[in-house]
Order: C-alpha cells, then structure tokens, then sequence
C-alpha cells in the first residue's frame, strides 16, 4: 500500500527492492530510467533524483537551509533501486511506513494543496508553517467525536469535492 502524498503530492517510491543500479535492472516488475524521466517530465518525483550532485537535486535549496540542513542531505536508493536513484532524507514514509513524510515530500504535498487552493507558494510561508516534529503529533482530526483511531492510522475520512483532486 502506498502512501497518501504518492498520489497528492506526485511523491516517487523511495523503497529498495533491486540491489541494482537502475541503469542496468532488467527485472519486468518495476519500473526503470525511461519510466522515471517520463513522470519527471509532468512534475512528478520531486523526493527522487537520478544525480547525486548537491546543486542538481530538487531539494538543494533544503541541503543549503540552516533549518533542514541537519536532516536533509542525498541518500542513495529509492524508485525500487539501490543504486542511481538519490532521496533527500535517510528515512520517510516513502521508504519505511513511518509517520514521517521527509522535507521535500512535505513541500511538493503544500505545493500542490496551494496550486488547487488557486494560492501562491512561498518557501518562506511554507518554512514559517512546517511542523518537523509531526511525527510525534496527533493530527486535529483525533479531537473529533466519530473519528476512530487503529494503532497510529486514523479511519479514512470521505471528502465530496473535486474527482480529479488526485490526477
């Protein structure tokens, strides 16, 4: 089961499954470099990278940032892949089943949040609003009566709005 921002925020798996170059995996049950560039092309994957140089990632403005510097860096493995396949966080949902969506992946889901909301983004506002110790936190929903917690995941809630919210 994928997480909830693969679809929302556009994020690519970050999990390992090949310990292989993606270069050079020829297994037929994921996908590989073409696959990659084509959904990079329309925006998506802005958590992975197929270059492991510092100004070149899509997070490099949060390696270069005194406030996401201590945890954002390039890791390699990520898209299936051990190797050519670089992440910005050692650990995240997108790899671990953690209550943890890492820096780049929280910023691609406001993006995205904001363009539907028709609003602006700024990487200040975003930076002024981010919560880093989320993963310890309850969401406001666990205030609500009705609303059924299992373990650390909250029942589903059903939104009427847009269908296509998730394309």
């Amino acid at each position: 089961m994928r997480p909830e921002g693969h679809g929302f925020g556009k994020l690519g798996d970050e999990y390992i499954y090949h310990n292989t170059f993606i270069d050079f995996c020829d297994c037929t049950c994921c996908e590989h470099v073409f696959e990659f560039n084509i959904a990079k092309s329309l925006g998506w994957y802005e958590n992975l990278s197929l270059t492991g140089k510092m100004h070149e990632v899509p997070w490099s403005h949060l390696i270069f940032d005194d406030r996401y510097s201590d945890v954002v860096d390039i890791y390699e493995g990520g898209f299936m892949h051990a190797r050519g396949v670089f992440r910005s966080e050692q650990n995240s949902c997108m790899n671990n089943n953690i209550s943890y969506y890492n820096a780049i992946s929280r910023e691609a889901i406001v993006k995205r949040i904001m363009e539907y909301a028709g609003e602006s983004y700024s990487f200040e506002k975003f930076v002024e609003n981010d919560k880093r110790d989320a993963v310890n936190s309850l969401s406001r929903s666990a205030e609500r009566p009705g609303v059924t917690v299992r373990g650390n995941q909250y029942a589903p809630r059903i939104h009427k709005g847009k269908p296509d919210i998730l394309k």
